[in-house]
């Protein structure tokens, strides 16, 4: 059976599909990552055509690495919110014992 959280954070539970931040700043640091991709693309094309090839193996390696980083961050966020709100609950829970 696949870990509920692999099955969020892979889009088999819709919600992990449906974010994306809408800042600004998002915005535009995509914005300079894709223009300086392109441009780097554009120069080793010009000096050496192997090179293009090469770059973009090591940054496919490079989007592996960060899926997986990206999952764990998600599974250890995900873990302390479901921390937060059970402590929640044992307190109050505890607070409605006292007052009987």
């Amino acid at each position: 059976m696949e870990n509920i959280f692999s099955a969020l954070f892979f889009g088999k539970i819709i919600p992990h599909e449906q974010f994306v931040p809408k800042t600004e700043e998002y915005q535009e640091a995509c914005k300079r990552y894709i223009h300086a991709c392109t441009e780097l693309e554009k120069e080793m094309k010009e000096k050496a055509l192997s090179l293009v090839s090469q770059f973009k193996e090591i940054e496919n390696k490079y989007m592996e690495v960060s899926r997986l980083e990206q999952a764990a961050a998600f599974e250890l966020g995900f873990r302390l919110g479901v921390r937060l709100v059970a402590e929640s609950y044992s307190k109050d829970t505890k607070r409605n014992e006292e007052k009987r």
